[in-house]
């Protein structure tokens, strides 16, 4: 078994390295719009 703790914790205020499947530039877009659209 690995040692979990091998495992670096993503980082909430850094952009993740998972952008192969997740789309961060979508999610900042979605994010911005929804803001403009409640403000």
């Amino acid at each position: 078994m690995r040692d979990p703790r091998q495992r670096k914790p993503p980082k909430i205020g850094k952009m993740p390295p998972v952008r192969r499947w997740t789309p961060w530039h979508e999610i900042v877009i979605w994010a911005t719009e929804i803001r403009n659209v409640t403000v």
